[in-house]
C-alpha cells in the first residue's frame, strides 16, 4: 500500500511538472486543484471500500460455512438464531462425547475383568 501511494505521488508530481510548463495549466490551475481534491476523496472512498469488502465477504463466508456444519440450519435467515442453534449443537456434541467416554471406560473395565 505504501509503494502504491508513493507511486501515485510520483506520477502526480510528474504530471504537475509537465502541466506547469503549459499555458493550459496556468489558466485552469484552480479547476485542476478542485479535480485533484475530488480525485483524492474518491480514491479515499475506494480505498475504504476495498478494505471493508474482504472483511464482509470473510464474515459472510464463515456464516455460510457454519450453516453447513450445524444440522438443519442451511436455510436459516437469522444469524442470531444460527448462533443459538450452534451453541445448542456444541452442547449436544459435548454430551455425546462424555457418554461415549463413559461407555468406553465401562466396556474397557468389563473387558479387563473378564481377562483376569
Amino acid at each position: 500500500m505504501v509503494t502504491e501511494n508513493s507511486e501515485r505521488d510520483h506520477i502526480m508530481s510528474s504530471l504537475e511538472s509537465v502541466l506547469s510548463k503549459t499555458k493550459w495549466h496556468s489558466d485552469h490551475q484552480q479547476i485542476s486543484e478542485n479535480k485533484k481534491v475530488s480525485m483524492m476523496r474518491r480514491r479515499t472512498r475506494l480505498d475504504r471500500c476495498i478494505i471493508r469488502k474482504p472483511r464482509i465477504h470473510s464474515i459472510e463466508r464463515k456464516v455460510r460455512m457454519l450453516k453447513k456444519l450445524v444440522p438443519n440450519c442451511e436455510s436459516m435467515a437469522s444469524v442470531e438464531r444460527l448462533f443459538k442453534e450452534t451453541t445448542e449443537y456444541i452442547l449436544a456434541l459435548q454430551t455425546r462425547v462424555k457418554l461415549m467416554q463413559i461407555a468406553a471406560d465401562v466396556l474397557s473395565g468389563s473387558a479387563e475383568s473378564h481377562h483376569q
